[in-house]
């Protein structure tokens, strides 16, 4: 206790007797983003003691192939740029909830904030009043974070508000009309949402989904309620979803800040047909005995959405990379379905996408800050989700798929629609029409909750050896660039309390 301890800073030694306490001293890995979040993962569920005194032998999810394409995706839109501009990419299996690739920003070695898995947002203090808590609220343990507070997701966030329209009985086709402003309520008092470009017209849900217009969405949010969107995507995988007061109508374009592994694990649950599968970076785990002490090879979902619906917003959401603010960045040659979001400013930058095999989130932002516009990067003047993270999730996927073979999605049922949904009211001339479409529901059965099978050890790499073993494996055997850039009129932003 009368010892001077020191904890051991770079470049500096402070006067005087002392002593020097270095912190422990890990093996130098490739995956350094991806070992420190399968340290924390197995802390937080087997111990300390035992991950770091059991002699484990640990199989991860990574896939060598997926990491080495995600770094080198990211690595080629960072190029000729420097900090503290970053991106980060995560990337799921839906039908397993395992993590192959994992890049929290652009060098380790200068921050070791790991924004592909955020943090935790604290709510408003009072007299600002939650009305639905985050996961990561109320069961802090039961996720991993990665330091900072999470980036607001933007446009990306909109497929939550599709997802309980439709499961409200609002038809894909229903008509509303999309001024280029909408006055909305909340935020204090009353925010004014505008379309990227001062777009404007009639749109249905569908189209309003391909070209992401916010005066559209705003409607529709209004129409299903603000906290019924926040369960929405805190059930679909968004931990840090969550509701207060003043949100208002706004929430529906990307208010929540969000991580880009938590977008990609709720996207998977559309690409999973309404199951999800909490997202996992680890197989099993063997003590030196043989003992498994940690055993995710058989993983098991939840249904959360109905498959009619999942397979509705997957349906919609294919638009947007064949017809709408995603085309042709997002286009990988296979059937994949997305959605693209750019937040205020604009600061943050998003692609969120899936293939049946595969979902895939990447961000693009500056580090130290949330406020900093993405402007004059490379030559683009406003960087939107359609520009660099739409193409870093392109050369991804199109890497990190070559050779899987090519799986269409399920085509929808119809649905079954309310008769009339104009539940809201309102200026004049705003209020959307319901189209109720064909109707009927789905006579298909649900498929039966997804299994993996954990895949054999083979070619075990040493990533992570805090005095024990750990492997790594391809969980599966599997596994021209783009410079077009859509004008900022056919692009996707979030606008937020009058902001363009």
């Amino acid at each position: 206790m009368a010892e001077h301890l020191v904890q051991v800073q770079p470049d500096y030694t402070p006067p005087g007797p002392l002593t020097l306490v270095y912190p422990l001293q890990q093996t130098p890995t490739k995956y350094p983003y991806f070992v420190d979040y399968v340290r924390q993962y197995l802390e937080e569920r087997i111990g300390y003691n035992e991950l770091y005194n059991g002699g484990l032998s640990i199989q991860t999810t990574i896939d060598p192939k997926d990491q080495a394409a995600a770094e080198a995706a990211i690595a080629k839109q960072l190029a000729g740029t420097s900090p503290p501009l970053q991106m980060a990419l995560a990337s799921v299996e839906p039908g397993t909830g395992y993590v192959t690739a994992l890049v929290g920003g652009r060098d380790y070695n200068v921050s070791q904030v790991d924004i592909a898995l955020g943090g935790c947002p604290q709510p408003a203090p009072p007299p600002v009043k939650v009305i639905l808590q985050s996961t990561c609220q109320a069961h802090p343990n039961s996720v991993v974070l990665g330091g900072g507070s999470g980036r607001l997701a933007g446009s990306s966030f909109k497929p939550f508000t599709l997802a309980v329209a439709l499961s409200q009985g609002i038809s894909p086709q229903a008509h509303y009309n999309g001024p280029a402003t909408f006055p909305a309520p909340g935020c204090g008092g009353v925010c004014v949402i505008h379309n990227a470009g001062g777009e404007s017209g009639s749109f249905t849900l569908t189209t309003a989904t391909w070209k992401s217009i916010d005066t559209v969405y705003a409607q529709v949010i209004q129409q299903v309620g603000v906290k019924a969107v926040a369960q929405m995507a805190k059930n679909l995988g968004v931990w840090t979803a969550f509701d207060e007061s003043d949100f208002g109508l706004s929430y529906t374009l990307g208010t929540n800040p969000v991580s880009p592994l938590e977008m990609a694990s709720a996207y998977a649950t559309f690409a999973n047909q309404g199951i999800a599968i909490a997202p996992s970076p680890v197989v099993r785990a063997v003590d030196d005995h043989g003992k498994v002490v940690y055993d995710d090879s058989h993983p098991q979902g939840t249904r959360v959405l109905s498959a009619a619906v999942s397979d509705t917003v997957t349906s919609i959401l294919q638009g947007v990379i064949q017809h709408g603010t995603g085309f042709p960045t997002a286009v990988i040659g296979r059937p994949a379905a997305g959605k693209t979001g750019t937040a205020n400013g604009p600061t943050d930058a998003w692609f969120v996408g899936y293939t049946p095999q595969l979902s895939t989130a990447t961000w693009m932002g500056y580090g130290t800050n949330d406020s900093t516009p993405l402007l004059n990067i490379k030559g683009v003047a406003q960087v939107f989700g359609a520009s660099y993270p739409a193409i870093a999730w392109h050369d991804y996927m199109v890497a990190a798929l070559a050779g899987v073979p090519v799986e269409s999605f399920v085509n929808p049922p119809p649905l079954q629609t309310a008769p009339a949904l104009t539940g809201i009211q309102p200026p004049p001339a705003m209020t959307p029409a319901s189209d109720t479409g064909a109707g009927g529901s789905s006579s298909m059965p649900p498929p039966p909750p997804p299994t993996a099978v954990a895949p054999p050890t083979i070619a075990p790499t040493t990533i992570f050896n805090p005095s024990t073993t750990t492997t790594t494996v391809a969980p599966f055997p599997t596994s021209s660039d783009t410079t077009l850039f859509p004008s900022p009129g056919a692009t996707t932003t979030t606008s937020l309390y009058g902001v363009p």
